[in-house]
């Protein structure tokens, strides 16, 4: 019997320094939802915000800047996204946000 060992010293995984994979800053509200959504940030952004939505595929379906928040929420509202698994990309100055959603119409 042979064997080999593979041994990876570098991976590049493509994601940003600036991600921010804590799953308890940010809320989506329905989810599931038919394409309306409230996006809630557990903290004060005092920024421009990016909301942009990529089907599976990563093909970029949504995108929306919003220069004020109040009240910490953002409400999503896109009849052009069909049924589907998609993955929400909330984007300031200093980080990177991600939550999956599904639209079910």
């Amino acid at each position: 019997m042979h064997s080999d060992t593979i041994t990876i010293n570098n991976i590049t995984t493509g994601i940003d320094d600036n991600w921010n994979d804590d799953e308890s800053k940010i809320k989506i509200i329905p989810n599931p939802n038919s394409g309306s959504f409230k996006i809630e940030l557990n903290e004060k952004i005092n920024e421009n915000v990016s909301v942009l939505i990529y089907n599976i595929l990563g093909e970029q379906l949504y995108s929306k800047t919003f220069k004020r928040i109040y009240d910490n929420e953002i409400n999503i509202q896109s009849d052009i996204i069909s049924n589907g698994l998609y993955n929400v990309v909330i984007r300031t100055k200093e980080n990177l946000y991600s939550k999956k959603i599904e639209i079910i119409k």
